[in-house]
């Protein structure tokens, strides 16, 4: 019960205990929820690393290929993941 959650939290071992101690459905959502932020933090810092600290979003009046690329790269890597996340949202819980 309640008990058992709170001193679950106050383990080590997190992952472990607590997931088992969850309902199925509930450790289901929690796994997306996860799977989904984890994803799109991932796929943020890979882009601004790129964009940024490799200055390939700056648009400055000249003509790059690197530039090019990227935002090929973006629209493209954006429409996977946005199929990504309606194939893992698609079934109700």
């Amino acid at each position: 019960g309640l008990i058992k959650n709170i001193i679950c939290l106050q383990r080590t071992n997190f992952r472990s205990s607590c997931f088992q101690l969850m309902d199925p459905v509930v450790r289901e959502f929690m796994q997306r929820i996860m799977t989904s932020l984890f994803t799109v933090l991932f796929w943020l810092m890979i882009n601004a690393v790129a964009g940024l600290r490799f200055e390939l979003a700056i648009i400055d009046g000249t003509h790059k290929t690197g530039t090019t690329l990227f935002y090929i790269w973006l629209a493209g890597s954006s429409f996977f993941l946005y199929k990504l996340f309606k194939k893992l949202w698609k079934n109700h819980l």
